[in-house]
């Protein structure tokens, strides 16, 4: 599938107003089924692809708050779906403003972790995960005619 696009979830419009600088939006499989600190070792031996980059990512969602709310990907996401899928932020500073999306405390507490700097080795898990939507087109039926389509569903 192709991922073209990931969403949060603004929960209030007082905190929905902030900028991000040095922001990179990356992507990875892996073939690990849980993190462990070393963000390196998460990657299991794959790279990360950078699909959405800004000097400054500036985000604006009070018209939009409470509701989804995201980013349309520079460069959509191969994402085959043999193995986990790694959505990393990353960013160096902001404005001091703060961005409220929702999350939810699910366990274990090894699905999401947190680094001090973009470039850090190693991080802290994080007792919650960021609730998201992540927007796909699936390939195969993308590249199929409607009259093929319309064959899917036919009643024998």
């Amino acid at each position: 599938m192709q991922i073209n696009r990931i969403e949060l979830f603004s929960t209030h419009a007082s905190q929905s107003t902030g900028e991000f600088y040095n922001y990179e939006l990356l992507m990875c499989e892996t073939s690990l089924s849980s993190l462990t600190t070393s963000f390196d070792a998460n990657y299991s031996g794959n790279t990360p692809t950078a699909v959405l980059q800004r000097d400054t990512l500036k985000i604006d969602w009070q018209a939009t708050s409470p509701g989804w709310n995201g980013f349309d990907l520079d460069t959509p996401f191969q994402y085959s779906g043999a193995q986990n899928l790694i959505i990393e932020f990353r960013y160096l500073g902001d404005n001091g403003k703060t961005v409220n999306a929702r999350a939810a405390a699910i366990s274990p507490q090894d699905r999401c972790l947190s680094g001090s700097h973009p470039q850090s080795a190693t991080g802290t898990f994080m007792s919650f995960l960021t609730c998201m939507r992540i927007h796909y087109t699936a390939e195969e039926l993308a590249n199929t005619t409607f009259a093929e389509v319309k064959t899917l569903f036919r009643n024998d």
